[in-house]
């Protein structure tokens, strides 16, 4: 999954190299950094989730992110993590800051109590 900048319509998305993980960690993990929509309640910004996540999905890529507004908007932090519970996220970690992961459709995602 190549990095870069993704767009739908009015909405837009940052994927990176995940730089917060061990090396050998990042060849498969891709971390979403922005998520922006300038038509808001549309479903641009959901159209585009999806895209991405099939394209996770299609190289075995993990995804993370931090559910914290990118920008100023309507979305809450509790909101936000609806949000992206709706496409497979799951908390995987609560301190020093909350970070979500997506494991690959057809594979389960190992997590540390």
């Amino acid at each position: 999954m190549t990095p870069g900048l993704r767009e739908h319509k009015r909405a837009s998305l940052r994927v990176a190299v995940a730089e917060c993980l061990p090396e050998d960690m990042r060849d498969q993990t891709r971390e979403i950094v922005s998520l922006s929509s300038d038509d808001q309640r549309k479903g641009h910004a959901t159209t585009l989730m999806w895209t991405v996540c099939h394209e996770a999905d299609v190289g075995w890529i993990t995804l993370i992110l931090q559910p914290k507004p990118f920008e100023s908007g309507p979305l809450d932090d509790a909101r936000l993590q609806r949000f992206y519970e709706k496409f497979g996220f799951v908390i995987f970690q609560k301190e020093p800051v909350v970070l979500m992961a997506r494991s690959p459709k057809g594979r389960r995602l190992v997590t540390l109590q």
